[in-house]
């Protein structure tokens, strides 16, 4: 396991900051139209700790998005979905992956062919296990055979 090292910095030093946003946009998608929005921005810990190996090249990119049922809270504290949904054409996605300025936007949609609550989203390293960015829970979007439901995250950083 990962030891975590204080850094101690002379007070007379000045420290640049730096913060990371997620925003996420999920919608719910009937015959063309979008008839329920969703947005949250729940960034993990352990998405935080990848993100930082990132700039030492040692992490793994988060390229993958997945649905679920679970309906506890998101936590910074969550490792995982409560319930990831893998089948019925919800399982966990590919993610399209573009980048500009400070801000780097993951984005898939989905065609359910079976019927579920959904009221749970994360970012995921993998394409099965992995870790998870961001977690997202919200009010049950009851989707139903030919529905879509399309997520992005957009992933935003700036002077903070």
């Amino acid at each position: 396991m990962d030891e975590q090292k204080k850094v101690e910095v002379p007070q007379e030093q000045k420290v640049d900051t730096a913060c990371a946003h997620d925003v996420v946009t999920i919608q719910h998608i009937r015959k063309g139209k979008v008839i329920a929005t969703r947005h949250s921005d729940k960034i993990t810990t352990v998405g935080l700790a990848e993100l930082a190996k990132l700039f030492i090249a040692t992490g793994t990119a988060f390229t993958a998005l997945a649905l679920g049922t679970g309906t506890a809270a998101a936590a910074a504290s969550d490792t995982a979905l409560g319930t990831e949904i893998t089948a019925g054409g919800l399982a966990r996605a590919a993610a399209s992956l573009s980048s500009s300025a400070a801000t780097a936007t993951l984005e898939h949609t989905w065609t359910a062919t079976t019927a579920y609550a959904v009221t749970e989203e994360g970012e995921f390293n993998a394409m099965s296990g992995g870790v998870i960015a961001a977690r997202q829970v919200f009010a049950a979007l009851n989707v139903v055979n030919t529905d879509e439901i399309r997520v992005t995250h957009k992933n935003a950083f700036a002077e903070g």
